[in-house]
């Protein structure tokens, strides 16, 4: 008789997955061309397919479901029980029970043997164990010996492979068929047609990675002349090749020569304000950006990946004109629209105290003194005032002089005193102590100054104007020094010195950033374009060789300061991406991490000094000289943290082992003695780094992988940042 079902597929809710694997092989399974010919086989009693199959999740409808599962079996050629321990319990396996003798017993009414049709396929467990073990359910243990049936054992020969997987499905099938169709028949095919089958599937999927590769090369080529080589080699990375030995995609050429072209140029757009980014500064300790928008937010930023670090910081109800870190980046000061100054936890996010009241207009800047006590602000109320960051309170009286709104304030390196910009076209010094005028006012633009700025060393001042000028000023003579300089088409917005009062970086609604000698008072190479809008602000970052700018286009751009002039050396030798790089304490030194080995390269000659660094037996992810540059660690997808000694190349001790997952970030303490690393099994780990073992247990609390994790300046606390979108800070003498 004619059945609707090639075969009824029977199963506890818990193997549903194998439940589906083993449907999905059966109904596109072929007999092997093979077979077609052979003189001792009757192929009228071959099936032409076997489709379809009856899996009860699939083909139930609403209704009375027993009788619908009994008109199924009593419409199947074969029963596939799908057997695990959890048949062995009577009562969980009461409905697999009920299918199996109710196939057994329409079998019987029917006139033939069914029992020959029931095939078990087993997951796990062994059959008749008679304990814990047991994966029969019990009418199958109840068949006596010449009803028993044979089926397919996944777990045949030890462990579950994807090869004894396929072998007992095959044996399945063979019993399934007459007898004169033997397993070795089909299974010699089977093999072959999915060595085919996964060699198809595999030139098909490099067929699309590659074009996936090669249009992300392209749009990175793009970005780079955009101005965002940090996105540019973010998605590069993404499309190489993670591990040279067992590669999970193609190599595409395009792809590292696009790499190496995005690494020649260091510069970013940051994007995440939803309006004008009015003001950026940066830590130079912890390598953080900050910045202010009309969103109404304050963002803090990676510098060395552009990423955004944890959540926008919000609380002020107007637009923010200005945020700045204290001295050692742990605060955060901001001015607003709103008529507040406002103090904030540079790691947590969160506000200090009150915010600041008294100006009775918006608030234009605000800034702490170096030492981190006080806070200055500058206001359209045409005052100025200084408050203590401690009790939030304002000391002494307004400080007032300027007879328009005054854009910012400034204390100098010393603290002693504050330089004012102002809508009144002049530039004002005030001793701190005394909250008195120095001097006569600085005149000479000709109209609103923006901005007004010292030296690292206190003796000049640069200001910025509306009159689309920036002036030196000598702070003790309080005359212009030089002549103005002159580019900028609209008005300048901003204008800061560098560390070493060589250079001057300005910002000008005219949409550009531009770079000067403080020197020869002339401009150094092109304009920075890329803003299409006007820059707000902008100042030199890191080594003094790159600049950070905010603007009126929502984004925030990182650049490479270095002039056209300049020649730029090529640090070539690795064969693979180069995935992180990092200075040596006294600049010397680059030392740069690939897949899998370390180099060490000169800075001036752009040279390789020695012999790679080889150990690693995975992707190398980063590498960072310690304090005193005379010893590098390093991280590896293999899981591994390794000491170099950084003058031999040679290691310094064994691997320090322990992390379960790819290892992410590692760097020294600010004194060299611990290490501190962050892994993909979702723990940071401290290391001693004289005894090179582990100190305590792994700090535990992010719920995904850990990509970050890095000592404060003090070395007290570490910082780490997570897959789980949350950022931790860690007490190091309690984790030791």
């Amino acid at each position: 008789m004619a059945k609707k079902y090639f075969a009824f597929i029977s199963y506890k809710r818990e193997d549903e997955d194998w439940a589906k694997w083993f449907q999905n092989e059966l109904e596109n399974y072929h007999l092997p061309s093979t077979l077609n010919g052979r003189k001792d086989i009757n192929f009228e009693e071959l099936p032409k397919e076997f489709r379809p199959v009856f899996r009860d999740i699939d083909e139930l409808k609403a209704g009375n479901l027993p009788e619908q599962i009994y008109s199924a079996l009593k419409d199947s050629l074969n029963l596939v029980v799908i057997c695990s321990h959890l048949l062995a319990d009577d009562d969980e396996a009461i409905w697999v029970n009920k299918e199996i003798s109710d196939f057994i017993e329409i079998g019987e009414r029917e006139g033939a043997d069914n029992v020959r049709h029931i095939f078990p396929f087993i997951i796990d467990g062994i059959p008749h164990a008679g304990d814990e073990r047991e994966c029969f359910p019990k009418v199958l243990r109840k068949l006596s010996e010449e009803q028993e049936r044979i089926g397919g054992n996944v777990n045949e020969g030890g462990d579950v492979t994807d090869e004894s997987r396929d072998r007992a499905f095959v044996k399945v099938l063979a019993g399934m068929l007459p007898d004169s169709v033997t397993f070795d028949m089909l299974w010699d095919r089977y093999e072959r047609d999915k060595i085919k089958k996964e060699r198809e599937e595999k030139e098909k999927r490099d067929k699309l990675l590659i074009a996936q590769s090669r249009f992300v090369a392209e749009k990175a080529i793009k970005l780079v002349g955009e101005g965002d080589s940090y996105l540019a080699q973010r998605l590069l990375l993404e499309v190489l090749p993670k591990d040279v030995v067992f590669s999970d995609r193609p190599y595409v050429i395009e792809v590292e020569s696009a790499l190496r072209k995005a690494v020649l140029h260091n510069s970013a757009i940051l994007r995440g304000h939803t309006d004008s980014v009015n003001y950026v500064s940066y830590n130079p300790e912890s390598k953080r950006l900050v910045s202010a928008s009309s969103d109404r937010t304050i963002r803090i930023w990676d510098v060395t990946t552009g990423r955004q670090i944890g959540d926008p910081i919000e609380g002020h109800t107007d637009v923010i004109n200005s945020v700045t870190f204290n001295h050692d980046g742990s605060l955060l000061v901001s001015a607003s629209v709103d008529c507040t100054v406002r103090i904030w936890n540079a790691f947590t996010g969160k506000q200090i105290g009150k915010p600041l009241v008294g100006h009775s207009c918006p608030i234009q800047f605000a800034a702490f003194s170096p030492d981190g006590n006080l806070i200055v602000s500058s206001s359209s109320d045409k005052t100025m005032r200084i408050w203590d960051v401690i009790t939030g309170r304002q000391i002494g009286c307004p400080l007032k002089g300027h007879t328009g709104w005054i854009y910012s304030a400034s204390f100098n390196r010393v603290g002693n005193r504050i330089v004012s910009a102002s809508e009144d076209k002049s530039i004002r010094l005030w001793d701190v102590s005394t909250g008195r005028p120095i001097g006569r006012p600085l005149e000479g633009h000709e109209y609103g100054v923006k901005s007004a700025a010292f030296s690292f060393d206190g003796n000049r001042i640069v200001s910025a104007s509306s009159d689309r000028t920036i002036r030196i000023w000598d702070v003790y003579t309080g005359k212009q020094i030089g002549n103005p300089l002159v580019g900028h088409t609209k008005c300048v917005n901003y204008a800061a010195f560098d560390l070493e009062g060589k250079r001057i970086v300005s910002a000008s609604t005219d949409n550009t950033v531009r770079i000067w000698d403080a020197i020869t008072f002339k401009q150094i190479g092109n304009p920075l374009k890329g803003h299409t809008n006007g820059v707000n602000s902008a100042s030199f970052i890191l080594d003094n060789k790159h600049v950070v700018s905010a603007s009126h286009d929502k984004t925030i751009r990182i650049w490479d300061a270095a002039t056209s002039e300049q020649s730029v050396n090529f640090l070539e030798g690795h064969s693979r991406p180069v995935n992180y790089a990092a200075f040596s304490p006294d600049g010397k030194r680059i030392v740069s991490a690939s897949s899998p080995d370390i180099r060490i390269w000169d800075v001036n000659t752009g040279k390789q000094i020695g012999h790679p660094l080889e150990g690693h037996k995975g992707r190398v992810v980063v590498a960072s000289f310690s304090p005193d540059g005379k010893r590098i660690v390093s991280a590896s997808w293999d899981n591994t943290i390794r000491i170099w000694d950084a003058a031999t190349g040679k290691q310094i001790c064994k691997p320090l082992e322990g992390h379960d997952g790819v290892v992410a970030y590692v760097t020294f303490s600010p004194n060299g003695n611990l290490i501190v690393s962050a892994s993909w099994d979702n723990t940071i780990r401290i290391w001693d780094a004289v005894n090179y073992k582990q100190i305590g247990n792994s700090l535990i609390g992010h719920t995904d992988r850990v990509n970050s994790a890095k000592f404060s300046p003090d070395g007290k606390h570490i910082v780490s940042t997570s897959g789980d979108k949350t950022i931790r800070i860690w007490d190091v003498t309690t984790c030791m």
